[in-house]
């Protein structure tokens, strides 16, 4: 494999365990529009992340900049870290779960 792109602890745990020799030559992130969001089903109640509060909230990378930005968000409401519960659920097994929409 020539590049690729992901998660940078998947690289750089895969470079320290041997399974792999990675090297990161630019930073392929661009935070823009529905790059990184948090959703809702069709059924549920929470209509706002000020809902928030107390809610279980799947995540595909924990202890990444996934959390850090759903905390960042949800800062903006007063929720912290320690008032909601996360859980992961890798983006493969969401696919039953979730409706497809255009």
């Amino acid at each position: 494999m020539q590049m690729l792109s992901g998660q940078y602890t998947t690289y750089i745990g895969a470079d320290a365990g041997g399974i792999a020799r990675m090297r990161i030559i630019a930073a392929g992130y661009a935070l823009g529009p529905r790059v990184q969001e948090i959703m809702t089903g069709p059924h549920s109640p929470v209509r706002s992340a000020a809902q928030l509060r107390g809610a279980t909230i799947a995540v595909n990378a924990p202890d990444s900049i996934t959390t850090d930005l759903l905390y960042t968000a949800l800062a903006v409401y007063r929720i912290t870290p320690a008032q909601v519960h996360t859980v992961v659920i890798p983006f493969p097994r969401w696919g039953p779960r979730w409706p497809r929409t255009g």
